[in-house]
Parts: C-alpha cells; sequence; structure tokens
C-alpha cells in the first residue's frame, strides 16, 4: 500500500530556504513493515517521486503481488499503470474520497505524527535532521517493537513471510522498466519533438510512430526509441545543418522476388531465328552440275 504524507511545519533545505516536505511510503499491510519510506522536498506529490519510492522498495525486497493507492494525480499516471502491468504487479485503487479503505497506511501516518514530527521544537525543521530522525525512529523504533494491531514485531513478521516474496524476472532491468514512455510520429526530416528540443532519429522511421522511453529524472540524457516494445536506435540533437544534406531513403515497397533462372538463351535463340531466314544459299550451281533432265 502507498500513499503520500504532508509534513506540517516547513523544512529548510541544504541552501537556507523554506520548503514544503512531503513523506512518500509503501507498507505491507499484512505485517505492517515499511519496504520504503523517504521524504522529498516539492509543492505536491508527484509521480516521479513516488515511482522512486516504489522503485527502490522493488529493488530491496522483491516484487509485491498487488499495490493499493489512491486516485491521486500521482498513483494514476500512466506510467505507474505501465510499471505495474510489465512487473505483474495488480495496480487497485481505492474509491474517492474514503480514506478508511487505506486506514493501514492512515494509522501509520498518524503515528509518525505523534512520535516524529511532534517531537521537534516548534518552529521550521532543518531537512538533514528530520531524515536522519526518521530513519532512526522507523529502524530502531517501530520495525522493532511490537504492533498494537498484529501483535507482532513488524521487522520479524515480514522476515518469517519472506517465502511469499517474488524475486525480479531474471534478465529484467528495474531501470529499464521504470522509464517513462511517450509516442511521437517521426517527420520527413527524421526527427522528432521531444522536451522542446528536435531529435534525429533513424531515416526509416520516417512517418511511422514509435515510443521514446527516457528517465524522468535525468533529463539531460536523451530518450531512446522503440517501435512495438522493440529498442530500434539512440536518439541524437538535431544538426541543421548535417541535416540538410543528409541522403534520405526512399521507400520503393518491397522488391520483386527475383526471377528463376530458365537456362535459356534468349538472344541466342532470337539469332538462330535470323539466321534461319536470312542465311545466304550453301553454294551456287556451276553449269556442269546442271544435266538435261534437271534443265528439263
Amino acid at each position: 500500500m502507498g500513499d503520500a504524507l504532508h509534513v506540517h511545519r516547513p523544512v529548510i533545505d541544504s541552501a537556507g530556504r523554506e520548503r514544503k516536505a512531503i513523506l512518500l511510503s509503501q507498507i505491507d499491510s499484512a505485517t505492517r513493515y515499511l519496504p520504503h519510506s523517504y521524504i522529498v522536498l516539492g509543492a505536491g506529490e508527484s509521480s516521479v517521486d513516488q515511482e522512486y519510492g516504489l522503485k527502490q522498495a522493488l529493488l530491496a525486497h522483491g516484487l509485491a503481488r498487488a499495490y493499493y493507492v489512491d486516485k491521486g494525480a500521482a498513483y494514476t499516471a500512466g506510467s505507474l499503470r505501465a510499471i505495474c502491468a510489465e512487473l505483474d504487479i495488480r495496480l487497485l485503487h481505492t474509491q474517492t474520497q474514503d480514506p478508511e479503505a487505506k486506514g493501514v497506511i492512515e494509522r501509520w501516518h498518524r503515528t509518525w505524527r505523534e512520535e516524529v514530527e511532534d517531537e521537534f521544537p516548534d518552529g521550521p525543521i532543518e531537512l538533514v535532521d528530520l531524515v536522519a530522525k526518521h530513519d532512526a525512529w522507523l529502524s530502531v523504533e517501530y520495525h522493532a517493537r511490537i504492533h498494537d494491531t498484529t501483535k507482532r514485531i513488524p521487522r520479524e513478521h515480514w522476515l518469517e513471510q519472506a517465502e511469499h516474496l517474488r524475486p525480479l524476472p531474471v534478465g529484467k532491468s528495474l531501470d529499464e522498466v521504470f522509464l517513462h514512455r511517450e509516442r511521437r510520429k517521426v517527420r520527413k526530416a527524421g526527427t522528432v519533438s521531444f522536451d522542446g528540443r528536435r531529435l534525429e532519429v533513424r531515416s526509416e522511421l520516417t512517418g511511422q510512430r514509435v515510443e521514446l522511453r527516457f528517465d524522468p529524472v535525468g533529463k539531460d540524457v536523451l530518450p531512446r526509441v522503440f517501435v512495438n516494445n522493440r529498442f530500434v536506435c539512440d536518439t541524437v540533437p538535431l544538426d541543421l545543418l548535417a541535416n540538410a544534406h543528409r541522403v534520405r531513403r526512399r521507400d520503393v515497397g518491397v522488391p520483386a522476388a527475383a526471377p528463376v533462372p530458365s537456362g535459356l538463351d534468349p538472344l541466342a535463340l532470337i539469332q538462330a531465328e535470323h539466321q534461319q531466314y536470312t542465311r545466304p544459299l550453301s553454294g551456287a550451281l556451276s553449269p556442269e552440275d546442271v544435266d538435261d533432265e534437271t534443265d528439263e
């Protein structure tokens, strides 16, 4: 189960500015163990931030069978649907305005406020101090004590259920799975538009619709091109001068099959027929070769 908690008080970042902080967490509803929980700075909940938290939870503990979240924009994004579909994780959503459906994590949020946030003195909180105390409380206190509902210690309960965890598929990289995807049509110049830029792709893709996959965090890394879920090529920044002199390949369709040799020489046959009608006489008859009977 995943959800976000907005920290009430402002947080001081490394540059000394007051920022809004959000606690993003994933909790196992059976054991009340948290595979991952971390704090980010931002004005609101981001699909990129919550997907990062889910990725860390999967890397550390394997694949969940289901992911239960609300209908916030960060949890209904197409990128999350694609990730869960590729990893065979059931993505389940609560009904709108139904916090009771996520009672497990809502109760944990209340515990965190009472035992962590409310223990800080009044005023803004230093980010490094908040992160350090959050991680320490989660490891030393929450995961190590008996839970009021399960009557079990979350860490021990989780480890006892470890046989139910699913390992990551062999040969599948989470870095690849968690890439964001956007559809584009390749222009006549062999380019696509992305993030306000023009990028070049292979010229034979002209006119086709392709899928660009990219890291939503590392925008400096150019997207890669996929067609029918298969990698085709990387993208490169458009060089207007080089592109103007680029050799284009025309699509002339599928070439006809090569004819099977018959063994005949048509020109030789034509030549033989020609000689048959135009050949000279084999030899002139001399007067001695012509007798009277023949003349008669």
